[in-house]
């Protein structure tokens, strides 16, 4: 999942200075993990990056969806996409945490329960219903009735995919559409990694 095209046998180039309006730490994070200034992110810098953050750290996979939380058709994350994925994160940490029963420290998190999951996505701006949080409870985590810090970002950065992913079809925000085979199929496509 590297696409990013560089001569890893030179040198980076010096790193540009912060633009205007701009989080220096956070474009510090984002330049870190872009040493030869592509100006993307692949879901490997994504992982390196989201490291600095003060959470436990996030799978290839769970990045990957967070990718496509924002861009699903370069799977490459620009600072601004960059910096809302930060945010969303932001927003999964602080869900989490409310409802983390078990965490013992600011470095060892817990789990949530299955019964605390909808209302966590909930708190963290996702709305989705309990059929189909049921449906979801089956197919990816279908022995288990907790969800851990990675588990967690990964339903809430799927379920935020598919849904961003209707609203492009929704033109009219009736949270009806009537769609063709092949239109489906894109659909569907588009939300796997």
């Amino acid at each position: 999942y590297t696409r990013n095209e560089y001569d890893a046998t030179k040198p980076p180039p010096p790193a540009p200075s912060v633009p205007r309006n701009v989080d220096p730490e956070l474009w510090g994070i984002y330049v870190d993990a872009d040493p030869y200034l592509t100006q993307k992110l692949d879901a490997k810098q994504l992982e390196k990056a989201l490291s600095n953050g003060a959470w436990p750290p996030l799978a290839l996979k769970t990045c990957i969806f967070l990718i496509r939380s924002y861009d699903r058709t370069n799977d490459m994350l620009t600072f601004n996409l960059f910096e809302a994925v930060w945010k969303l994160v932001m927003d999964f940490k602080l869900a989490f945490a409310k409802f983390d029963k078990t965490r013992i420290n600011e470095y060892e998190w817990g789990h949530i329960e299955y019964q605390d999951l909808k209302k966590a996505l909930q708190e963290a701006g996702l709305v989705v219903s309990q059929k189909i949080m049921d449906l979801f409870q089956k197919r990816s985590n279908p022995n288990g009735q907790t969800y851990g810090w990675d588990q967690f970002v990964q339903a809430g950065a799927r379920i935020k995919v598919w849904a961003s992913e209707f609203e492009r079809v929704d033109h009219d925000k009736d949270k009806c559409v009537t769609v063709l085979y092949d239109q489906y199929m894109d659909m569907v496509c588009r939300c796997q990694p």
